[in-house]
């Protein structure tokens, strides 16, 4: 509203119409940049994320490996095939490297819009 406000405060009575013409297509423009580009920066940090957590989910680490033999006993002892079970394992697993990828990937994002909002807040006022 204070936009609006300050948009339309000094303009004669006849321009009202290409005035708001104007300030919808400039907040339709900044809306689709926007969600262009957060949408792009959430790709690309699930990306960057996903591929640093997978560095530890090797056959090397003790962690991992524990892990997955934990799961694959929970599924076979569910009654699936020991390599019916293994590979559903190894599939949960990735699903939360995904999981939390994608977690870090939305807080990377808040974090970039926080700080956008703050450097522009000291101009709206």
């Amino acid at each position: 509203m204070p936009i609006n406000t300050a948009a339309y405060s000094r303009l004669p009575p006849g321009k009202n119409n290409n005035a708001s013409a104007l300030v919808s297509l400039s907040r339709n423009m900044g809306a689709s940049f926007g969600i262009a580009f957060v949408t792009t920066m959430l790709a690309r940090r699930t990306q960057f994320h996903q591929a640093r957590l997978v560095d530890s989910v090797t056959q090397f680490n003790n962690l991992y490996q524990s892990t997955l033999q934990g799961i694959t006993s929970s599924l076979t002892a569910a009654g699936l095939s020991s390599a019916e079970a293994m590979q559903r394992a190894t599939a949960m697993i990735y699903e939360t490297v995904n999981r939390q990828a994608s977690m870090l990937a939305y807080i990377d994002d808040y974090w970039l819009l926080g700080i956008a909002f703050l450097a522009v807040a000291p101009s709206s006022s």
